[in-house]
């Protein structure tokens, strides 16, 4: 995969587009366009008030995701440990032992 930034110096208005490639061509283009405001206490209070309830709708949603993976029998694979993410050549952030299961 490849991935082109675009960003353009921001001012009034910023403006920043993603192009996500492989070797047989474009896969995804993603864009954002917004204005600059300030970041005051009534302009965040605006914002969370309208939209109040997204932060419990990103939490339900993650969970009934979760749930609908459990009822199709998807099990959790434990992490490699410390030692062995470092002979596959990643880094994990715990260093409890576990079993790798594939």
């Amino acid at each position: 995969m490849r991935y082109h930034f675009h960003i353009s110096p921001p001012g009034d208005r910023v403006k920043l587009r993603i192009l996500e490639s492989d070797r047989e061509g474009l896969l995804i283009a993603a864009n954002f366009s917004g204005r600059r405001r300030a970041l005051t206490t009534g302009a965040l209070l605006g914002a969370f008030a309208a939209l109040p309830l997204v932060p419990l709708k990103v939490v339900a949603t993650t969970h009934w995701e979760a749930l609908r993976l459990w009822l199709k029998g998807v099990r959790l694979v434990p992490r490699l440990d410390a030692a062995a993410a470092k002979e596959r050549n990643t880094c994990l952030a715990s260093g409890k032992t576990h079993a790798y299961i594939a």
